[in-house]
């Protein structure tokens, strides 16, 4: 297993050290990456396939939210600019997708509220794609995701909507 596949990140550590950490497969050290911008309420996937984890969003340190994209090979973060993105959210979920070869994005909550549209990150790309699936869950935020290799599918918790502060 890559170093990348074992991302471990919480939104409070995050914000309170300004730190991401990763560990190898066998957890026997832990070691301390150079982040991002400080924030919290963010969403993380690894695309195994590239060795990549794809952080999207979150809020700052002063409360705003953000719509910037985040790559890491383990070793380090780099900003990545894209022309299209997401717009700024916070308590989103993200999810890779190894059959299609992309890290989903879904809901969160963003200026006007909760959202429901759904986004696609291309890492060989570097491309963020606004999809519309035949169907889809309800606005959400504070959701989780994952991917059922047993369905073949992304699958979303349901959660219910929850101001963000």
């Amino acid at each position: 297993m890559k170093i990348s596949e074992s991302l471990l990140c919480t939104n409070t550590l995050a914000v309170l050290a300004t730190v991401i950490l990763t560990a190898p497969a066998v957890a026997q050290e832990w070691r301390q990456l150079p982040p991002p911008l400080a924030r919290a309420d963010f969403a993380m996937a690894c695309d195994t396939g590239a060795g990549t984890t794809v952080l999207f969003g979150g809020r700052d340190i002063a409360g705003a939210r953000l719509a910037d994209t985040w790559l890491s090979d383990g070793l380090d973060w780099r900003g990545v600019p894209t022309p299209v993105a997401p717009p700024a959210r916070q308590l989103h979920a993200m999810a890779f997708d190894p059959q299609r070869g992309r890290v989903v994005l879904f809901g969160g909550f963003g200026t006007a509220g909760a959202l429901a549209d759904t986004w696609e990150f291309d890492v060989a790309q570097l491309t963020w794609t606004q999809v519309t699936p035949v169907s889809s869950p309800g606005p959400r935020s504070s959701h989780g995701m994952t991917y059922d290799a047993t369905l073949r599918r992304v699958c979303c918790g349901a959660a219910p909507v929850r101001p963000a502060s």
